[in-house]
């Protein structure tokens, strides 16, 4: 793990998200050391898998780039995967291939390709081990019958090592910030896109005070198979459309205050 290590202690100060892995040391430590074989295997499966769910929960759906860089199925998966992190339900390789993508739209020097072709399949690998051998998760009955080799906990180590690097590095390259206050005409133009029930639970709640208002103004104003009021009256009479909307926001406030 000579790769992560010294990425960690060589970013610690550079980057806030690297301090708060120091967590992970023991990981590296049990990884490293390799008491037994299956311990070892069983860290680098908890590594990867908690660096996977941090840079899943640091994602804001609300941000316009992922609205335009992700398709509904996408955006829905990264949202079910943030609902199971907080239940601590989430799939070990589910959580890996949702950090995967996100971290492959954020910034092209990540290497989705390789991480497809070899990061998914390792991650089943030694998730199956874990299952099958694992003596911290699993427990055995002693004498234990059936031992992982050393030569194997060396080679996962070797590939977790790299993969995790990775993650890491280009994770720290990422501004998670950026694109997370959209102007009002982007926060307007969303509240007409159709959306997912999972999606609508991430959206901002001035997308969602503007999506009431054009339901009002849809009900109000029925258009039998043309296209709804209040897009047609944003699109052909913006100002009448902001003045409606801003009485209507002004009378949703006052009433809350009341």
């Amino acid at each position: 793990m000579r790769k992560t290590r010294k990425l960690l202690n060589s970013n610690r100060e550079s980057f806030d998200m690297y301090s708060n892995f120091s967590d992970y040391q023991i990981l590296i430590d049990c990884i490293e050391s390799k008491v037994t074989a299956d311990n070892s295997i069983e860290a680098c499966k908890a590594l990867i898998e908690g660096i996977s769910k941090t840079i899943i929960d640091r994602v804001d759906l609300r941000c316009r780039f992922i609205l335009r860089e992700l398709d509904n199925n996408q955006i829905d998966n990264i949202s079910n995967a943030k609902s199971q992190i907080k239940n601590n339900t989430i799939k070990f390789v589910f959580a890996f291939k949702q950090a995967s993508l996100i971290l492959s739209i954020y910034h092209h020097s990540f290497g989705k390709s390789f991480f497809d072709a070899v990061g998914n399949p390792f991650c089943n690998m030694i998730g199956e081990i874990r299952n099958w051998k694992g003596d911290v998760s699993h427990g055995r009955v002693a004498p234990k019958m059936e031992k992982t080799s050393l030569e194997l906990a060396s080679l996962v180590e070797s590939l977790t090592d790299t993969i995790t690097f990775h993650m890491l590095e280009v994770f720290s390259l990422i501004d998670f910030s950026a694109g997370l206050v959209p102007d009002r005409s982007t926060i307007i133009s969303e509240s007409f896109v159709d959306k997912t029930e999972t999606q609508l639970t991430d959206i901002p709640d001035e997308e969602r005070d503007i999506r009431d208002f054009n339901d009002v103004l849809d009900e109000l104003y029925p258009l039998p198979g043309k296209p709804r009021y209040s897009r047609a009256l944003y699109e052909q009479y913006f100002e009448d459309y902001e003045i409606q909307l801003k009485e209507f926001l002004d009378n949703k406030e006052l009433e809350l205050s009341e």
